[in-house]
């Protein structure tokens, strides 16, 4: 409690208000109200309209004795004289920091959750944590870490933190590291590194953290399934040494959402990956393909340019699953998807469309002869043998070509005269490309 005359002026505080702040009565005795609540309460401190209204109450940030932030509910009561006129104002507080950390806490697993709910990216949710939990997490920085497939930690995202810091982190790790760093990531413990400690492992990145004006660093295993690559929460306070109690809770809860949410992302990403991709290839499918058909049509359209389209038939390839049987078929496809996966541009599209039947989106080809070329390439792709036991598989192919806008404007045109060239090429002989 607080008692304050009509200038703001403080009277009296009682023996709770000085266990609070870690101040006596003496030393605040004639002090401006706002040298004891801090610059947050300038706003509510008394003025003329108090003279006749009564006071709301209002709620305050202010530094307990030991340092930490406050946040404390204030009710004020007016005294007054016979005459009405009012003499002194009684200042009532109450502590409810567990309640504003509680529902800062809550308000962030509802942003990340409606985030994520709304198809937001995970780079966009896992900065927009960062950032919120800067705000929770007094006079300390976050990023997100991530282990790359060398088993080396890299920063992920790190909105607070210097570039040049992110920078030489990477370039810091070693065995030792990592050998510190095992034991927690396996079991999902929050693990505490202190830069003032010399008998740490860890000294190179602690080191670092002195340069930038940081105690230490606190990471926090994200847990992911076994098949995404290993996350961690990682915070670097500026003061302190150790998380306080709700620090934690706060740490373990939050890395325990992100892991739901990325977990969930990538089941969702599984899916969409599936319902355009061929499972057995890896290639896009005819529905991907006839997206990115329409796509290419429409810039084509608009800048003047042409592209052309090879529909691809393996030759040979049913007697082969006669003779060798479906896995060697199948063995047989997947590494002609992987061959065509590296032969091609990002800009192209690889797509199966049937049982062995592909076709080939070559983005921005000039004229015939260009995509001619392109077909060779493929015919000598297609026919290098695949080992099989004692066997080499080998089969051939017969290619047709259609170009835009010369063959057709419109995707099902252009698919169904590259489909009637590629009868073409197999009337021809098989083994050769047609037009």
């Amino acid at each position: 409690m607080v008692v304050t005359d009509t200038h703001g002026r403080i009277v009296n505080i009682n023996r709770s208000c000085e266990l609070q702040t870690g101040v006596s009565e003496e030393e605040v005795r004639g002090q401006p109200l706002k040298m004891l609540l801090g610059l947050d309460s300038l706003k509510h401190l008394p003025d003329g309209r108090w003279q006749h209204d009564e006071p709301r109450p209002f709620t305050c940030r202010m530094s307990s004795a030991c340092g930490e932030s406050m946040h404390i509910r204030w009710t004020v009561k007016t005294v007054r004289d016979d005459e009405h006129l009012l003499r002194y104002l009684i200042y009532t507080g109450q502590d409810i920091t567990e309640r504003e950390r509680a529902d800062a806490l809550l308000r962030l697993e509802r942003e990340m959750l409606e985030m994520a709910t709304a198809g937001e990216q995970s780079a966009n949710i896992l900065t927009h944590v960062c950032r919120a939990l800067e705000r929770q997490l007094e006079s300390c920085q976050v990023a997100v870490l991530q282990m790359d497939s060398n088993e080396r930690l890299r920063v992920d995202h790190a909105p607070g933190l210097p570039e040049s810091f992110c920078q030489r982190l990477h370039q810091l790790q070693t065995d030792s590291l990592l050998r510190v760093l095992q034991p927690g990531l396996h079991h999902g413990q929050l693990q505490v590194f202190v830069a003032q400690d010399p008998g740490t492992q860890w000294q190179q990145w602690l080191t670092l953290a002195r340069e930038y004006e940081m105690s230490g660093c606190w990471l926090m295993p994200i847990q992911v399934s076994p098949q995404m690559s290993q996350s961690l929460l990682a915070v670097f306070p500026r003061h302190q040494s150790h998380p306080r109690v709700h620090e934690q809770m706060v740490i373990q809860r939050i890395a325990h959402l992100t892991a739901l949410i990325l977990e969930r992302q990538q089941q969702q990403e599984q899916i969409q990956y599936l319902a355009l991709h061929d499972s057995l290839t890896g290639l896009a499918n005819r529905s991907l393909l006839n997206e990115q058909l329409m796509r290419s049509i429409h810039r084509a359209r608009r800048e003047q340019q042409s592209f052309a389209l090879l529909f691809i038939d393996l030759d040979g390839f049913k007697a082969l699953n006669d003779t060798h049987g479906h896995d060697a078929g199948d063995a047989l496809l997947t590494a002609l998807g992987l061959r065509l996966k590296n032969r091609f541009r990002a800009t192209d599209c690889c797509a199966r469309i049937g049982g062995d039947e592909f076709v080939i989106l070559l983005d921005s080809v000039a004229d015939e002869a260009v995509a001619r070329e392109v077909a060779e390439s493929i015919l000598a792709l297609v026919s290098a043998p695949l080992p099989w036991g004692d066997h080499q598989l080998r089969v051939s192919a017969s290619i047709g070509i259609a170009l835009y806008p010369e063959d057709g404007d419109s995707a099902d045109e252009l698919l169904t005269r590259a489909d009637n060239a590629m009868y073409g090429a197999k009337g021809s002989g098989k083994g050769c490309i047609f037009r």
